[in-house]
């Protein structure tokens, strides 16, 4: 009662937020709960025999990491620090102490957007990469500079670039135009 779902960003590089009032909003993991109603969906349909043969599922790889979204999402929402070990590619593991601030979805992967303890810098983190993550009793304050709504506001992927967005403009047929109107790049 009293909530607002809010869709921040233009698909598929878009977030949810939770306003509660019209001063304090909440980052909300709604692509993830929205995965989740449609799993369940799957699962009730696939325990009906009869059904079986009769979706197409999707193709979606299983992520690594998903587990760390239970552990992370009560940090956000509690503005509590976390540590954990993240595993770079190149093999190096460091000790991460970070304010986490958003989760993000991008190429169907899972990433903590968070403020490193180490050298102050936003940062985004591969939830697949993480080991031994824990909540600290550390508290922090989402400054207005970090707000995702200014963060990713010409964002494809994680991070601006520097420099200014370039406008680009799509001519198609007017048949397939009513499909980009519908999902858009």
């Amino acid at each position: 009662p009293g909530v607002t779902i809010v869709q921040r960003g233009l698909s598929p590089y878009h977030w949810y937020e939770l306003e509660e009032d019209e001063t304090e909003q909440t980052p909300l993991l709604y692509s993830y709960l929205e995965s989740s109603r449609l799993a369940n969906t799957f699962i009730n349909e696939l325990q009906d025999v009869k059904s079986i043969g009769q979706i197409v599922y999707p193709d979606i790889p299983v992520s690594k990491g998903l587990d760390q979204i239970q552990k992370l999402v009560p940090a956000i929402k509690d503005r509590k620090q976390v540590s954990f070990e993240y595993h770079k590619f190149d093999g190096n593991v460091s000790q991460r102490i970070v304010c986490p601030y958003y989760l993000k979805q991008f190429r169907k992967r899972w990433y903590l957007i968070a403020k490193d303890s180490k050298d102050g810098s936003v940062k985004s983190f591969g939830l697949d990469r993480m080991e031994k993550l824990t909540q600290t009793k550390t508290s922090f304050k989402l400054l207005k500079k970090d707000d995702p709504k200014h963060l990713f506001e010409n964002v494809i992927g994680l991070f601006e670039k520097d420099g200014v967005p370039t406008k680009i403009e799509i001519w198609s047929e007017p048949y397939n135009a009513n499909y980009m109107r519908t999902l858009p790049l």
